[in-house]
């Protein structure tokens, strides 16, 4: 690593990567600040392709140069045969990576006059690039949170949601549990005979699209979506994030393994598990955790800079 640290922290020498912020922090890891970040494959797909299920090398190789790239797993093992890849064949090691690498750097030529035709080139060199750094600094730091005010925040917002229910139930002319599909899908289509969309194995479909739509017939599905998105802000970020904050009677820091899944699609809102450690500092939770959401939101006064 020494002999690569001087060339891969040269910002004069261009780099191309998938993923390139996990590349950051790895490197991080060893001492390397990675500089010279020029093409993310990753993103410039996104860019291209918002409603894109997957943006990963295999699936922007496919699609845009009708390649099939070999699965990682193929190259460890899966269940009780797998493998770190430090113990894979030189060879199948060798080709798996040397195979990324090419692919990647393809892509990046295909992927750049796209984004310009598309007009999004700017977008992608001064916003979605540098974000992706952004973002990677907040995952190896951290940062600092008010628990107090967020506390105070999660009961105004409870409040919103007792309201909101109540609207509902006014619509629907009943009270029914609004987090069941079926209870939902009953009232919608069986009660207000709105037009059926879209079924499920289980019964009529009741995602965001399906109430997007059904939004235009009646007032009911717009206000279950704004209950929705309140709801989610509550438990996935204004109550998840004091919970990350910890501290064991001795004043150490336990691990923490924490699954959060923003509701945006892309890349860099995929859902992760990680292990963080946190602590408490001057009385302000301190959670290491990792954000890859643009639509986090961030609370006046609830992130505090952490130096």
């Amino acid at each position: 690593m020494e002999q690569l640290k001087p060339l891969l922290e040269d910002p004069e020498i261009k780099k191309v990567g998938q993923n390139i912020k996990y590349e950051w922090i790895v490197l991080n890891r060893y001492g390397i600040l990675l500089q010279g970040i020029h093409f993310d494959t990753m993103i410039a797909s996104y860019l291209l392709n918002p409603t894109k299920h997957n943006h990963n090398l295999s699936e922007i190789a496919q699609e845009y140069l009708d390649r099939k790239m070999t699965d990682y797993k193929e190259v460890v093992g899966t269940g009780g045969k797998a493998v770190t890849f430090d113990q894979v064949p030189f060879e199948a090691a060798r080709d798996y990576s040397c195979a990324d690498a090419d692919v990647t750097f393809q892509l990046s030529e295909l992927l750049l006059p796209k984004l310009m035709e598309e007009g999004l080139k700017e977008l992608f060199d001064e916003v979605e690039l540098p974000l992706a750094v952004v973002l990677a600094k907040m995952e190896r730091n951290g940062v600092k949170i008010d628990a107090d005010l967020l506390q105070r925040y999660s009961r105004e917002v409870e409040a919103q949601l007792e309201q909101r229910m109540g609207r509902i139930y006014e619509l629907a002319g009943e009270t029914f549990n609004i987090n069941s599909s079926q209870q939902l899908g009953k009232v919608l289509f069986e009660k207000l005979k709105l037009p059926v969309l879209k079924k499920t194995k289980t019964g009529y479909s009741t995602d965001v699209d399906v109430l997007t739509k059904l939004s235009l017939e009646h007032d009911l599905p717009l206000e279950v979506l704004a209950y929705r998105n309140l709801s989610k802000l509550k438990s996935t970020y204004i109550d998840a994030l004091p919970s990350s904050s910890t501290r064991r009677p001795d004043g150490s820091t336990p691990p923490i393994t924490r699954r959060l899944r923003p509701r945006a699609a892309s890349p860099q809102a995929t859902p992760i598990s990680r292990t963080s450690r946190c602590a408490r500092r001057r009385g302000v939770g301190f959670a290491r955790l990792s954000f890859r959401s643009r639509e986090t939101r961030l609370f006046p006064g609830t992130i505090r800079r952490s130096n």
